[in-house]
């Protein structure tokens, strides 16, 4: 799951939830990024994931997104529309063809909670690198609403 949060024009934080077919959190990250839209921040989410995925070598991917213009843009033919968005999009279609098998789909917000909460906390400044041992309350909580077994405060 990929998600982002943020202001238009300004920094924004990116969210990366990485579970196994169980359900359990295997990685993660968040980050702040510069983009210029709502659009952009998401497409540099999926970007990030899939870099976690070809990292950990994941041989079978499904990345969930709630922005549907961006999983559009990668999954459509040609050039996207969205010329903000496209040079991105060019690099995460190179990183897609790296994985064996790998599915983008698109998901309503309220499925991506865990993933926008770690966006949120990136744009506070409250995830440092290694929060998945140790990952903000709030994030803990929502974590834990979500079904994802996270560590105890």
């Amino acid at each position: 799951m990929v998600d982002s949060a943020g202001e238009e024009g300004q920094k924004a934080g990116i969210g990366v939830i990485v579970r196994d077919y169980n359900g359990c959190l295997i990685d993660g990250a968040s980050e702040l990024v510069h983009a210029g839209s709502a659009d952009m921040a998401e497409a540099y989410a999926v970007k990030k994931g899939l870099e976690i995925a070809i990292k950990r070598k994941l041989p079978k991917v499904i990345l969930e997104t709630d922005c549907k213009e961006v999983q559009t843009a990668i999954s459509g033919p040609g050039i996207s529309k969205n010329w903000r968005i496209e040079p991105i999009v060019r690099d995460i279609r190179a990183l897609l063809d790296q994985i064996p098998e790998q599915k983008l789909v698109w998901i309503r917000r309220f499925g991506n909670a865990a993933t926008h909460g770690a966006a949120s906390e990136a744009v506070k400044g409250m995830c440092h690198l290694g929060w998945l041992r140790l990952p903000p309350s709030s994030l803990v909580f929502i974590l834990d609403k979500d079904g994802v077994p996270a560590p105890p405060l």
